[in-house]
């Protein structure tokens, strides 16, 4: 039986001011790819903050390869698991490159520079994102979508058999947005990664997503293959609005009802 990548037990985000919401109980294994819906202000951002070790739940456990998350050491973490910010904010001068060589260091000891292979891996990240022909540019010189890139590119570099993504698609066009959820799917099936995403575009998560969550504001919560949760109801009630789902030889499409008011129709 394949050992998960991470496991929830009876986990409760902390979101304060907000009573307990319903508990987590899920295993990510290797070749999922878990996709987090719902309105904003639901805890899409603490859930992943969460299961990266940056807060801790109200209760229950997080376990990284069967140990608890919150006894590890830092660096062993950051050698197992990576996350990538919905936004990002660069406090010091540096080059697209140095910027991607950043997911080498939980892999380097103390005074250690990067070695020729550390190099090899962060401008191969950088190709496949498209960023090779930027590499000595200023980090604080990129627009939006190409600082998206660039936090993926540090991911690759870095390695993580777990990836943690915050709205990857976030700044990109719809060309990037593709190209990176294909490589998040390719990666995921290639080398038996696994993959929480957060995203809010429904046809996007269904298309790339094996399993999802949904994640209503009041703390309520269900999650399951894509496939089973990927109904009209449940994410009409979720976005309090009214969805058409046009059925197609690729799988299903939604579309928004223009003019169906939030609380005027679900009673």
């Amino acid at each position: 039986m394949t050992a998960p990548l991470l496991s929830l037990e009876n986990l409760v985000i902390d979101i304060p001011g907000r009573a307990d919401g319903m508990a987590l109980d899920v295993a990510l294994l290797p070749g999922q790819c878990w996709g987090l819906l719902g309105p904003n202000g639901a805890g899409k951002t603490t859930l992943l903050h969460t299961l990266a070790g940056l807060r801790r739940p109200r209760t229950g456990r997080v376990l990284l390869d069967g140990r608890d998350l919150y006894g590890m050491p830092r660096r062993q973490i950051a050698q197992r698991l990576g996350l990538v910010f919905q936004d990002h904010h660069d406090g010091f001068p540096s080059t697209v490159l140095e910027t991607a060589l950043i997911g080498r260091h939980p892999f380097l000891r103390a005074w250690n520079m990067e070695s020729a292979r550390d190099h090899e891996l962060a401008w191969q990240a950088l190709s496949q994102m498209d960023l090779d022909d930027l590499a000595d540019r200023q980090v604080q010189t990129l627009s939006g979508g190409e600082r998206q890139r660039l936090a993926l590119a540090t991911l690759l570099t870095q390695g993580p058999p777990l990836w943690l993504l915050d709205e990857p698609t976030n700044h990109l066009d719809l060309h990037h947005q593709v190209a990176v959820l294909d490589l998040v799917r390719r990666e995921v099936n290639s080398r038996r990664r696994g993959a929480v995403l957060a995203l809010h575009d429904l046809n996007l998560a269904v298309t790339y997503c094996t399993h999802l969550i949904l994640m209503y504001p009041d703390g309520g919560m269900c999650w399951g293959l894509s496939e089973e949760i990927f109904h009209v109801q449940a994410l009409e009630k979720l976005f309090q609005q009214r969805l058409a789902v046009i059925d197609t030889p690729d799988g299903p499409w939604v579309r928004p009802v223009p003019g169906s008011r939030r609380g005027s129709w679900l009673g």
